[in-house]
């Protein structure tokens, strides 16, 4: 089993670092939603996902394709702060 740790940061709203371990190049919907909470999480907020975040760990064009799956709108909606 493959495990990387990735580390996130920055971002439109300047957030400290998130660690994210991922195996099998699989983010779970927990990661993904924990990850957005920590970037943003704000519901009227009108950041871009991904606007500007750090991505250290991992080639950021391949942690990008991984988080792609998910509808990041119904995130936000569903997870707001």
């Amino acid at each position: 089993m493959k495990t990387t740790t990735v580390e996130v940061s920055e971002g439109f709203h300047s957030v400290r670092p998130i660690t994210l371990r991922i195996r099998n190049d699989t983010i779970t919907p927990h990661q993904r939603t924990r990850l957005w909470k920590h970037m943003c999480g704000i519901t009227t907020c009108t950041c871009q996902p991904y606007h500007g975040w750090r991505i250290d760990g991992m080639d950021d064009g391949w942690f990008l394709f991984l988080l792609s799956h998910a509808d990041w709108r119904a995130y936000k909606n569903r997870h707001a702060r």
